[in-house]
């Protein structure tokens, strides 16, 4: 682009390059893992997945499925089982960090059941999350359990037979982009 005056004459304007980082926005920093772990006790098998989705504000970017896979052996070697868990994904509204790891370790402990939600945690628990930080992430989380008694009894799971199962998260979005952790 060049621009005229009478009293500079003619200059060139932006004559350097600017690149957009377009491709990390859209699909590097898409989403971000929060946290994640398993646990195995005698009677079942958790995994736990907690994400941020950064909303680009672009239709057709938005999340449309939430998997999970079961992998049985090392190294996944064998995929066992695909759930559809998108309706089950909970969303975390406002700022929750203070009271999560309460929630997570009385979800392992087995005092409240897998149904209850951060949110209703929170609320059970006396806390009020600050609402007003809007931002154009969101925050996802969900804790799949394999009870050995009523899921897979086929593979006669114990605590110990347990340790060869492994989950992956996949996340689908309307625009064909999918993320896979690992």
């Amino acid at each position: 682009m060049w621009e005229k005056s009478a009293a500079t004459g003619q200059k060139q304007l932006n004559v350097s390059e600017q690149q957009l980082p377009l491709y990390d926005e859209f699909y590097t920093n898409r989403v971000t893992m929060n946290g994640g772990g398993t646990a195995i006790s005698q009677d079942q098998h958790e995994t736990y997945f907690a994400f941020t989705i950064n909303d680009l504000r672009v239709s057709g970017t938005e999340m449309e499925q939430v998997l999970i896979q079961v992998w049985k052996g090392n190294e996944l070697s064998q995929l066992y089982d695909e759930i559809d868990v998108t309706e089950r994904v909970k969303q975390r509204r406002g700022d929750y960090c203070e009271i999560e790891d309460k929630y997570k370790v009385a979800l392992a402990a087995g005092l409240i059941e897998q149904t209850v939600s951060l949110e209703q945690f929170a609320i059970d628990n006396g806390y009020k999350p600050n609402l007003s930080d809007v931002d154009s992430n969101s925050n996802y989380s969900y804790t799949h359990a394999i009870r050995f008694a009523e899921d897979y009894p086929e593979l006669k799971l114990d605590g110990e037979s347990a340790k060869e199962l492994s989950s992956r998260l996949i996340i689908k979005f309307k625009d064909g982009y999918t993320y896979t952790e690992y």
